[in-house]
């Protein structure tokens, strides 16, 4: 029998071992027919007795090996089929991996081409031109920072904090996913305060804000409203995305942190995990919450020293 193939009762083996027993008996009756035919009633019952003894050992032994030779067959089998479905789930592990580290490369390079698109359309006066172009810069420099984040993705917490501005890192990316929310017509609310200073990984924390938001675009239609606070705390700092959108499946719940798991047709349900990752990683957290009036509202609570 293969070991890919199904579990085989050993028939062949049991007919030979049936016919042994048969066999045994048949020689036994003629010995007794032959030697003790006129022996003494008790004699006779002895042999009676040791016949049957014999019988039952020699059958019980024969069916445990039987059993225990099915037993092996069928651990060996589960074992390969085990070993199968293992290599199995880390090639759609790989795949969905890759498709992941697409979705991640898209996100601003489709901002960067949208920044360049526009930079290329005329009658743009130099400054809004250099404020483009930089915008498409620095998406740029995200992927390639992307691409080296996400082969450390089974190392969380590998962070480059830095002193920064938290405010700043927000409207560069309000800048960068601009022209997305302009293409869909949907409004994008966000008024820069005051700085707001922490300690934490520029990029990684940039990389947080542009999901939520772009998050917030694929979820609204044409006219909805997405808006974007950055709020101090008494122990650290709130980045507040909601949108009016139709809301999140209620029945996903915190499954949609999870690897993989998405609520859209095209999504790769790996934005919102490594976002969690990351703000965990800073020592935050990243939660939602419905709106009373429809649409999602996302919180990223940071502390003001990453860790």
């Amino acid at each position: 029998m293969s070991q890919g193939g199904p579990l085989r009762f050993p028939w062949r083996v049991l007919a030979s071992c049936v016919g042994l027993i048969l066999g045994l008996f048949a020689t036994w009756e003629l010995i007794e027919l032959r030697w003790f035919r006129h022996a003494d009633p008790e004699v006779l019952h002895v042999l009676y007795l040791a016949r049957g003894i014999l019988g039952s050992a020699f059958t019980a032994s024969l069916a445990a090996w039987i059993l225990y030779r099915g037993h092996r067959r069928g651990l060996a089998q589960a074992a390969h089929h085990e070993a199968l479905m293992v290599r199995a789930e880390r090639l759609a592990t790989a795949g969905r991996l890759a498709a992941g580290v697409a979705h991640e490369i898209g996100n601003p390079l489709d901002g960067a081409l949208d920044c360049l698109r526009l930079a290329r359309e005329g009658d743009l006066d130099p400054a809004r031109q250099r404020e483009l172009l930089d915008a498409a810069q620095d998406a740029l420099g995200r992927i390639d920072r992307s691409i080296a984040r996400f082969l450390g993705y089974a190392r969380p917490g590998r962070l480059d904090p830095i002193e920064l501005d938290l405010v700043a890192v927000v409207a560069d990316c309000v800048r960068l996913v601009a022209p997305t929310f302009d293409r869909g017509r949907i409004a994008l609310e966000f008024a820069p305060g005051s700085p707001v200073g922490l300690t934490g990984d520029a990029d990684a924390l940039a990389q947080v804000v542009v999901n939520l938001l772009l998050n917030a675009a694929q979820a609204c239609t044409e006219g909805c409203r997405v808006s974007l606070d950055v709020e101090p705390t008494p122990d650290g700092v709130r980045v507040v995305v909601a949108d009016d959108g139709p809301g999140i499946d209620p029945a996903l719940g915190d499954a949609i942190y999870e690897p993989f798991v998405t609520g859209r047709p095209d999504g790769t349900g790996l934005g919102l995990s490594v976002s969690r990752r990351v703000a965990e990683a800073h020592g935050g957290r990243l939660t939602h919450r419905a709106r009373s009036d429809g649409g999602t509202v996302f919180e990223l609570w940071l502390p003001r020293s990453a860790g």
